[in-house]
């Protein structure tokens, strides 16, 4: 008997727990069971693959309902959704169709609107396309292969065009960084010794300066000595100025004189300047005259000293320069220079074109036909030049390259090498130079 209660205990517990899974299987959620029924709304898709009956419809995340019917309204699936009665839903919200995860299931998402009022029952929404992950791969498939295809291209590009000039590149890099070290190792010495040399020529400027403010000096006394000296002549030259200002106030007197007469018509003078003729002569002799001192007053006078120091022969050459400029376009200079090594003045004497920031000039240079250009960068700041004379020399012609650094407007320092074609003669020189432009 206690065999057989048993049994059917057991019979009853597995039917109620038959029933109750189908319950949940049919119904879904236990809860709906006993939930209040709420009102109906509708939303239009153009495809709801996925959604089934009894899907969630959510606001903001948070479940607010489920789908309760999935008709066909034409050529678009129209949703019922069954809304529980404690939530409303703004007017201007959108529904769109959106997933759990990759492969979860589908429901139904309400993007709520911001107005104040509300949807009533059996109203239709309206509703936002959704993307399925069909479409989604399809659309990264196209993506992808658009990626692929911009990579072999630029692939290509860099392999057929860019490589080999890379490589080029960095070939022309690695020999011009080989002769730039040669150059270095076989110049460290006359390096050294140019920089060596720069330091006593500062010295010896700094004794030429000291030696210059006292010879100044001097001269200003001897100025003092001489005005003391000749205190009482100059009283007298102040008296014979005071009579040369009398005599002069009666010479004025009778200009004047003349002048009126002039102005009558008296006299030669006076016939000739009321002649009708005359005055467009004259106009026409005063515009030439114009011209004539424009173009003087576009004459501009240059001078210039300048001075270097040679390391390797440990020499010091100078020169002086003059000239002038007309329109800042042609230019015309000569200087005298002292070489050194000939113990003797050599002049120059140059006419040139300047092209903006560029000057080409020839002429005699030391006493040598040659020709030359002065490039000026970094608004006058800086500048390249070159020259080259003395053609008839044996093996070659002499060569000179330098720069110019203007620390101020009118100072410049001086850094070149000279003679660079010929090995046994090629030397670094530097130095200082003021100009007046």
């Amino acid at each position: 008997m206690a065999m057989k209660r048993e049994i059917r205990v057991g019979i009853f517990l597995s039917g109620a727990f038959v029933i109750l899974a189908l319950i949940i299987l049919f119904v879904g959620d236990v809860r709906e069971v006993f939930q209040k029924p709420g009102y109906r709304v509708y939303a239009v898709f153009d495809s709801a693959l996925g959604l089934e009956n009894n899907a969630s419809v959510k606001l903001a995340g948070i479940k607010i309902g489920l789908v309760k019917d999935i008709t066909l309204d034409g050529c678009r699936a129209k949703v019922s959704m069954s809304i529980y009665p404690r939530y409303q839903i703004p007017r201007g919200s959108r529904a769109t169709l959106a997933s759990l995860g990759i492969l979860g299931e589908k429901y139904v998402e309400i993007v709520p609107g911001k107005e104040n009022t509300y949807y009533q029952p059996d109203e239709v929404m309206e509703s936002l396309p959704p993307i399925s992950f069909d479409q989604l791969g399809t659309l990264l498939m196209s993506v992808g292969e658009d990626i692929r295809k911009a990579s072999n291209s630029i692939d290509n590009a860099l392999i057929k065009d860019v490589v080999p000039h890379l490589k080029q590149t960095l070939l022309n890099l690695e020999s011009l960084t080989a002769d730039l070290d040669s150059l270095i190792k076989e110049n460290k010495s006359s390096i050294q010794e140019a920089v060596g040399s720069f330091g006593k020529a500062a010295s010896n400027l700094n004794v030429q300066i000291g030696q210059v403010s006292e010879g100044i000096q001097k001269t200003l006394k001897e100025i003092q000595t001489l005005v003391s000296d000749n205190k009482a002549g100059v009283k007298d030259n102040l008296e014979k100025l005071k009579e040369d200002l009398s005599r002069l106030s009666q010479t004025i007197e009778t200009l004047n004189q003349t002048l009126n007469k002039v102005d009558k018509g008296q006299g030669t003078v006076g016939r000739l300047i009321n002649e009708p003729g005359l005055y467009e002569e004259t106009k026409n002799t005063v515009e030439q005259v114009k011209k004539i001192a424009s173009s003087v007053s576009s004459i501009r006078p240059e001078a210039e000293i300048q001075g270097a120091y040679y390391g390797d022969s440990q020499l010091f050459k100078g020169g002086l320069y003059g000239g002038f400029s007309w329109k800042n376009q042609a230019i015309f200079t000569g200087g005298l220079i002292h070489n050194p090594w000939e113990n003797k003045f050599v002049y120059s004497l140059q006419g040139g074109w300047r092209l903006r920031s560029l000057t080409l000039r020839a002429g005699l240079i030391e006493s040598k036909f040659g020709a030359g250009f002065d490039w000026f960068l970094i608004k006058q700041r800086f500048s390249v030049g070159a020259e080259g004379f003395d053609f008839n020399r044996k093996p070659r012609p002499q060569f000179r390259a330098y720069s110019r650094i203007y620390p101020a407007k009118n100072i410049y320092l001086l850094l070149g090498l000279d003679d660079f074609t010929l090995s046994s003669k090629r030397e670094f020189f530097f130095g200082l130079g003021f100009e007046i432009k």
